[in-house]
């Protein structure tokens, strides 16, 4: 058995037990690599799943009478400390986390993150599988060793990473705008997903432009009424709340973080790092980030016109990343499904190099991304490649696949 990754174009393989072997492999390495970066996650890294102690901090605070956005996370990376960040609606999804002990809570949801990564794996490879291929190899077997190559290079990059030892919320957002946009989901349930994790974290906001732009108006109409309703939730369960982050705390990107962080590698860090003023900032990143957005759009409209929902919705992904305000390392995860796809789609030497090299980006630079200040020429050029693969991504789109004439 074998997949598209590995087999060359027009080559019918045979069945081989050594290959079947060497999925096992593949499944068992990317599974153990997961494993271990949750166990160091728990049980290693000092002052690890900080986030989740953000989200559950502030979630007690609520609950004991408190204000939700009041709350700091005390910390020696912030004087003021970190707040919670996120619309009332997520708070009322994430309410358990406030009557359960800390321990089984880190557990819970650490486990929580580990399955969202093979979940993400699954969905890729769902929606990669096509009849051309599945004539080739089969389907059940492109299927299996796909998701296992696909976990493994998730497994190996610093996004997830970065998830797991944070304890974020960020590869849930995105398992739920990918299984909307790439098209697993029923027609007529189209579109909910998205709204729910734009209710959540705003920027799956623009899976709805994609969905207008693409013509699929019931999974728009779903998405907005499902993010309307979410909303409702929150304005009816913590009116305060609600009142205060939609009224103030939205547009104060600074309880966020500094946006010419090193560590940002949204369009508005680059251009903060490059010196301009906040007015010329402003100016400069609406125009920048609008130009980035209604290319991905027509993009992804391109892709989905060719059969690749997978495409498309990679595209807007990374659109998602390059046009926010602040982009994380735990939001970067749209990057290496970028590269995944380029290798799926081409199959070619240059693919695979552009690919490699998009990877290495994800895996081996990643961690040191916030460390540009006083780097040399070329180190500084480096710590930008990720805020310019979101852009590239964005503003040329993926590979077609010649799935449809």
């Amino acid at each position: 058995m074998t997949d598209h990754f590995l087999s060359p174009r027009g080559v019918s393989p045979r069945p081989d037990i050594h290959r079947t072997a060497s999925s096992h492999i593949i499944a068992g390495l990317a599974l153990a690599l997961v494993v271990a970066q949750c166990l160091a996650a728990l049980f290693v890294i000092g002052e690890a799943l900080g986030d989740l102690a953000i989200y559950r901090g502030a979630l007690i605070h609520t609950a004991n009478g408190g204000n939700l956005y009041e709350f700091r996370y005390e910390h020696e990376g912030r004087p003021d400390g970190y707040p919670f960040t996120y619309p009332p609606f997520a708070a009322i999804l994430m309410f358990p986390l406030a009557w359960l002990p800390a321990g089984v809570t880190d557990i819970l949801w650490t486990a929580g993150v580990a399955a969202t990564a093979i979940a993400i794996a699954l969905v890729v490879a769902v929606s990669a599988t096509t009849d051309r291929f599945s004539e080739v190899s089969g389907q059940h077997a492109s299927f299996r060793v796909r998701w296992e190559i696909v976990l493994l290079i998730l497994a190996l990059s610093y996004p997830l990473l970065h998830n797991v030892i944070l304890g974020e919320i960020s590869l849930l957002i995105a398992l739920l705008a990918l299984v909307d946009g790439s098209g697993i989901v029923p027609t007529r349930f189209r579109g909910v997903l998205v709204g729910v994790a734009a209710a959540v974290k705003l920027t799956p906001l623009i899976f709805i432009a994609y969905f207008v732009v693409t013509r699929q108006r019931r999974a728009a109409m779903q998405a907005i009424t499902s993010f309307s309703v979410a909303t409702a939730a929150g304005f009816l369960l913590m009116p305060s709340a609600s009142r205060e982050y939609w009224g103030s705390r939205i547009f104060e990107t600074g309880n966020v973080g500094e946006i010419s962080s090193g560590w940002n590698k949204a369009i508005a860090g680059l251009l903060a790092r490059l010196g301009l003023d906040d007015v010329w900032l402003l100016v400069v990143w609406v125009v920048v980030a609008s130009i980035v957005g209604l290319m991905a759009l027509y993009r992804a409209r391109v892709h989905y016109r060719d059969g690749d929902e997978l495409h498309a919705a990679v595209v807007v992904g990374c659109a998602s990343v390059a046009v926010s305000p602040i982009s994380w390392a735990h939001h970067q995860v749209w990057g290496v499904l970028a590269a995944v796809v380029v290798l799926h789609t081409l199959r070619t030497r240059m693919a695979t190099a552009v690919a490699g090299g998009t990877l290495l980006v994800f895996f081996a630079l990643s961690p040191t991304q916030g460390l540009s200040e006083g780097g040399s020429t070329a180190m500084t050029i480096a710590w930008e490649l990720p805020t310019l693969v979101f852009v590239v991504v964005s503003l040329a789109g993926l590979p077609r696949s010649g799935r449809r004439a």
